[in-house]
């Protein structure tokens, strides 16, 4: 997730993507980031069900509203990831409306928009990355020891897949979980 932010980001960049953005442009960010918001819901998924539910739940330390304050998290999110969905339409129409001679100042508002939506999106994400890093793994740690759970990797794989199947974003179907695999055997062989 930190990368693909990171890479969004960037690629809003003025530099890159243009104070008034071609269209090829701005579909090909907004590919990417349907794409990318299948892979965040698949997160989420992961996140309550095998994180909240399956691993931090039995160890009995974590606050009793802590699923709930999770759940709230990811809905909030949500706007966000649709205000920034919505975007697209927007900056096409302003591309529309830019292409008459009489603008003197061809510069999208929205893709201004745009960009602080998707900054505020992505610092909202970081930092609750941040805190599920610092309060979930001695937590793990301490209950379950260095060994991985029992049925964790198929646990995770049935999350990830109900939330990718369940309707909410059908046009695009991830692969998460393989992916997440490939890259964590190619990591170290041994723990998965």
């Amino acid at each position: 997730l930190r990368r693909d932010m990171a890479a969004m980001n960037e690629c809003l960049e003025v530099r890159f993507f243009g104070a008034l953005p071609e269209s090829w442009r701005v579909r090909a960010f907004f590919r990417f980031f349907s794409g990318w918001s299948s892979l965040l819901t698949q997160h989420y998924a992961v996140e309550a069900a095998v994180h909240c539910d399956y691993l931090a739940a039995p160890t009995c330390q974590l606050p009793s509203n802590y699923r709930q304050k999770l759940l709230d998290f990811h809905r909030d999110v949500d706007k966000q990831v649709a205000a920034v969905g919505r975007m697209e339409a927007n900056i096409l129409e302003e591309l529309t409306l830019a292409a008459d001679w009489t603008t003197i100042d061809p510069i999208s508002e929205c893709a201004e928009e745009l960009r602080v939506l998707l900054y505020d999106l992505s610092l909202a994400i970081l930092e609750h990355l941040k805190e599920q890093e610092e309060t979930l793994p001695p937590l793990l740690r301490t209950h379950w020891g260095a060994m991985a759970p029992p049925d964790l990797v198929t646990r995770s794989i049935t999350a990830a897949k109900s939330a990718a199947f369940k309707g909410l974003r059908p046009q695009i179907h991830v692969k998460l979980m393989s992916w997440v695999l490939y890259h964590l055997r190619e990591r170290d062989e041994t723990r998965y």
